[in-house]
């Protein structure tokens, strides 16, 4: 800073440091009087000019960020006014398409072609000139060829499937599955119908063309001059269900809302000693009790009973760990040398007809599996048999917990029961322990095997498996997602292909079909909602490998799930919509023509 006076004698002075230098800084180490009244002067003018200097920067400042602030709110609006438009434009079109979706629904089906006039004969003349000879005398169901299907669902993309029937499988089984229930109805005037959609039969199994054409697969009866009986099912055939629970022929056959044939009513009748899987679950859950109670003279759990709990704890970890869409190998692994362990374990042995529909007779020639178990004998090991039964109850509760939200999860969850119960080394007597999970599925689901209730009764809830925590039943959506579950996992189970093993099937497809049969030929004074949410969840995940093992059968058989069944239920019912709206997805995902 240099000072020099004026000819006022006024001092001036001259900034000669850099920029980041301080006025008053640059006066006050020039000067060496530091008291004197101009040095005060000229400080306080340096002063002003750093506090105009100073504001003048703040006020720039602030007008910058006015500027930015106004900028940006400005973007803001427009953003917003952008994201009003596209959910207003997303409003629109998803509306336009649940107002296509109810047009399609509410849409009434095309009437059926009149019914050709069939000769009167002696033998059945009384039945056509009954009251009831309308409801008996409806159209058949009608079978769709498969080069019908539109491009997204064509024959190629349904490979043909091969059943092979065991070869221990009874005759009188053959019998008892006489007619499907989604067959079509015909008489001698229908012989020259060509059979389609045939599955291919093991030849190797001795079943022959006449059998066959008695079982649930054919489309078309061969020609026969002996009218269709209509006597009703002898009680021989099934285990009682008690009063409750048993189903009347005549009157399911007298009902107009029934599918159309009275052979249609009596397969909803074939699922055979209901009464045996209670037995079955009853049993399980005393072996379980005895196994987990039993103490050593001090008071502690035995070494057994650690055992057997180890192993169920192992079962139930690694069935939390499936995986959707993987081979879950090592899983798959950890699950057989968990029951291989146990077939070692012959402390204790238990009967093992007591977890089986049938008491099966022993083989003609002696069975060991490669581990040397004895799988002839009568008797198993007890810790072997409650590890199956172990891995049944984690495979419920896989399906309850998961399967209700994401059915996909199902299909690991098949995939491992059906891998595990048809491994040989696990057979008791050449047939698979599958009616231990049957017989759990049965207690959780009754629906699935033909029982039916009242919803609005105790009793009614309680046949049909409504659950009930703290002495109450479970509000409604829990028990529709249990019993979802359970359906998925269901289908997962009998719906596998096992034409390129040389293993048995344990629950071949005939079991869905069956399933199918008996909730679709419910009564209408006994149908219930729970049949139509337990019916959503068989076919929405399923229906391709239904339709791959019984091809146009199996269209003919969703075309009564779907859209023949649901006219039997309540207009403003939501689990009856859930089935229509799984009917128009089918046809607009699928391509899957069925009103």
């Amino acid at each position: 800073m240099n000072v020099s006076q004026n000819y006022n004698d006024k001092f001036q002075f001259q900034f000669t440091g850099n920029e980041n230098s301080s006025i008053v800084h640059e006066l006050s180490t020039s000067f060496t009087f530091r008291n004197s009244e101009d040095l005060h002067n000229i400080l306080l003018s340096a002063a002003q000019i750093e506090h105009n200097k100073v504001r003048e920067s703040a006020i720039n400042l602030f007008e910058l960020e006015r500027v930015r602030y106004d900028q940006e709110a400005f973007r803001n609006k427009i953003r917003e006014d952008e994201e009003r438009v596209r959910l207003e434009k997303e409003k629109a079109i998803e509306a336009k398409k649940n107002q296509e979706s109810l047009e399609i629904v509410k849409r009434p089906p095309t009437p059926p072609p009149s019914a050709p006039a069939l000769p009167l004969d002696k033998n059945n003349a009384s039945t056509l000139l009954s009251p009831n000879a309308s409801a008996t005398q409806q159209l058949p169901l009608p079978t769709r060829p498969m080069n019908s299907f539109p491009d997204r669902l064509t024959t190629q993309s349904l490979p043909t499937g091969t059943f092979s029937i065991p070869k221990n499988f009874e005759s009188s089984s053959i019998d008892m599955l006489n007619s499907s229930p989604f067959s079509t109805k015909t008489t001698s005037s229908f012989s020259h119908q060509p059979i389609t959609a045939l599955p291919k039969v093991d030849t190797k199994s001795g079943i022959s063309q006449t059998a066959l054409s008695n079982t649930p697969f054919s489309t078309v009866r061969q020609q026969s001059n002996e009218p269709f009986s209509s006597q009703p099912i002898k009680s021989s055939d099934r285990a009682p269900l008690g009063p409750t629970q048993e189903h009347n022929p005549t009157v399911a056959a007298s009902d107009p809302s029934t599918i159309h044939d009275q052979h249609f009513v009596k397969q909803s009748l074939r699922f055979e000693k209901l009464d045996r899987y209670y037995e079955i679950h009853r049993n399980m859950k005393n072996l379980r009790k005895s196994i987990e109670s039993q103490v050593d003279e001090f008071g502690k759990p035995t070494s057994f009973r650690i055992s057997c709990k180890k192993g169920r704890r192992e079962i139930t970890k690694v069935l939390g760990q499936l995986i959707v869409d993987s081979r879950n190998t090592a899983i798959v692994d950890k699950v057989i040398r968990q029951l291989i362990d146990s077939l070692q374990d012959k402390s204790e042995i238990v009967d093992a007809s007591l977890f089986t529909l049938k008491n099966r007779r022993a083989i003609s020639t002696a069975y060991l599996n490669e581990d040397g178990a004895d799988m002839n004998s009568d008797k198993l090991p007890s810790a072997f048999i409650y590890l199956i039964g172990a891995f049944c109850k984690a495979i419920c509760a896989q399906l309850v917990n998961e399967a209700a939200l994401k059915p996909q999860a199902a299909s690991p969850i098949g995939i491992l029961a059906a891998r595990i119960f048809s491994d040989p080394r696990f057979h008791w007597r050449g047939d698979s322990l599958i009616d231990i999970l049957i017989s759990k599925m049965f207690k959780i689901c009754p629906i699935l095997f033909g029982v039916c209730g009242d919803e609005s009764t105790h009793e009614g809830r309680v046949r049909i498996g409504w659950r009930k925590m703290n002495g109450k039943f479970i509000s409604d959506q829990a028990h529709f997602d249990r019993m979802s579950g359970v359906a998925a996992g269901y289908a997962a189970i009998s719906l596998r292909d096992f034409s390129r093993t040389r293993w048995k099937n344990p629950y071949p497809p005939t079991n869905y079909w069956l399933t199918l049969s008996a909730i679709v030929n419910t009564p209408s004074k006994e149908v219930c909602s729970t049949q139509y949410v337990v019916l959503k969840s068989l076919i929405e995940h399923s229906f391709s490998r239904f339709i791959k093992f019984y091809g146009d059968m199996a269209i003919a058989a969703l075309q009564a799930a779907l859209v023949e069944f649901p006219m039997r239920g309540a207009e403003n019912s939501a689990s009856v919509g859930t089935l229509r709206t799984l009917c128009v997805s089918l046809q607009k995902d699928h391509g899957l023509v069925l009103g």
